[in-house]
């Protein structure tokens, strides 16, 4: 019975220490997303959405971290083919989840990289004054890579920085032949982020 009472007491130890040392914060802001197709009959453009949600941080070393975000993001884009002459919109919204090791280059200055997992909540396409789910044509979850920089902002508001980060997905994310071929999901996300806690 002491041995179960030490250990529990050495693991809530361990906890709060680790609790202790956690920087969490939220962050949101604006997407550039990009969908590019394969068939070259498609042209395709940018279209704005906005990203919100939070993360929490964890030293592994001096100028090392450990950071998990939980977003949300809405994205898609715009397309069109010259024959026949039509136009879309593709919008879908996702709960992206990176985990990232965050560098910090100098007090104002740091970098983040890592992997990243994308959950495909909506997927909608309006073309010819219609709207439908194309959800089922698509990979509920994907796997990716997250890349940017932050940079904290001078001024009256300590923790507070902006942040740019590039969002791609290591594959295809449509799972069955639609229009346009393989279709591969860019993100370019630009971003306010607050240190709530530190």
């Amino acid at each position: 019975m002491k041995k179960i009472i030490l250990f529990a007491f050495v693991i809530l130890l361990h906890r709060s220490a680790v609790m202790a040392q956690l920087t969490a914060g939220a962050k949101a802001g604006l997407n550039l997303a990009f969908i590019s197709f394969s068939d070259e009959k498609y042209s395709t453009s940018m279209k704005t959405g906005f990203h919100a949600g939070g993360f929490v941080r964890y030293p592994l070393a001096e100028k090392v971290s450990l950071q998990a975000e939980l977003l949300y993001s809405l994205e898609g884009n715009k397309w069109n083919i010259k024959t026949p002459p039509t136009t879309g919109v593709i919008r879908s919204s996702q709960t992206r989840i990176p985990v990232l090791i965050h560098y910090k280059l100098n007090k104002q200055f740091a970098l983040e990289a890592g992997p990243q997992f994308r959950w495909l909540i909506t997927m909608k396409q309006t073309a010819v004054g219609a709207t439908h789910s194309i959800k089922p044509l698509y990979h509920t979850g994907a796997l990716g890579i997250a890349a940017g920089a932050t940079w904290e902002l001078p001024g009256r508001f300590p923790g507070l920085s902006a942040g740019l980060r590039l969002n791609k997905e290591l594959s295809k994310i449509n799972k069955t032949l639609v229009g346009g071929g393989n279709l591969r999901n860019t993100v370019v996300a630009l971003s306010l982020v607050y240190i709530l806690k530190k």
